[in-house]
């Protein structure tokens, strides 16, 4: 089998979209692409990063106890940068709990809850 990443899905409940929309698409500097006509009515939002796609999508219910480890990783060029821009947002950095040698790296979470892993290239 020969396969490859399309996407990746993060779910977050409706009262937190605009602050989750916000997040990825401002905060995090991701491009919005359109959702076929047959999803808009759902919610959420679609974000392109290089041939892979990050769907925002609705999901009621999760409570403030989903917390996990769970995450999407997210390399960027400049690890202190990323990490000023998400501290000016007033996104809470969370130190790298287990750290990898050679792999510098710190978490943050989403409106929803979400934990990313951001990473330097």
């Amino acid at each position: 089998m020969n396969a490859s990443f399309h996407h990746v899905n993060v779910t977050v409940p409706r009262e937190v979209e605009d602050a989750a929309k916000h997040f990825y698409g401002v905060v995090m500097g991701l491009v919005e692409v359109p959702k076929p006509a047959e999803s808009r009515g759902r919610g959420g939002a679609w974000y392109q990063l290089g041939e892979t796609q990050l769907h925002l999508s609705i999901e009621n219910g999760l409570g403030e106890l989903c917390l996990s480890k769970r995450h999407v990783c997210y390399t960027v060029e400049n690890l202190a940068e990323a990490e000023e821009k998400f501290r000016k947002a007033g996104v809470e950095i969370l130190p790298d709990d287990m750290p990898t040698p050679g792999w510098s790296r710190f978490y943050v979470r989403d409106p929803g809850g979400n934990r990313l892993e951001i990473a330097q290239r």
